[in-house]
Formats: structure tokens, sequence, C-alpha cells
């Protein structure tokens, strides 16, 4: 009987520490650093802004596989 008023009492304790605990350590006070203006939006569309910052665009040479009817020799098992 006694542990079973003992285990709530010391629950309830336990929770009111915690929540002391919480409100002392884990409750941060507002920044005392002055706040970063907005940075203005620009209006030119992604792939624009994209253009500009890329010098010039990669061109890549490619010229087709030689293409070959026979088939492809496998490597025999010794």
């Amino acid at each position: 009987m006694l542990v079973a008023i003992l285990i709530p009492v010391l629950l309830l304790i336990a929770t009111v520490l915690m929540e002391r605990f919480e409100s002392r350590v884990l409750d941060v006070p507002s920044r005392r650093r002055p706040l970063r203006t907005p940075l203005r939006l620009e209006s030119a569309p992604v792939a624009q802004r994209h253009l500009r910052a890329v010098p010039e665009p990669l061109v890549v040479d490619v010229t087709p596989a030689r293409v070959s009817v026979e088939p492809i020799p496998l490597p025999r098992a010794s």
C-alpha cells in the first residue's frame, strides 16, 4: 500500500521539478542581435539568372557509336 501511494507522489514531484527545469534552462530569451533586413526579391526568373551566372554554355561534341549487326563475342569458360 505504501508503494501505491509513493509512486504517484514521486511522479508528481518529478513532473514539477522538470517543469521548473524547463522554464529556467530551456526557455531562451529573445535574440539580442539586431535582425537582418529582408533580402530584396529579384524580378528576373530563375532561368535568366542562371544564364547570367554561367559565362558560356558547355558544348559537347558527341559522335554516334559505330553500329554493328554481328553479336558480341562472349568469353568462354575454361
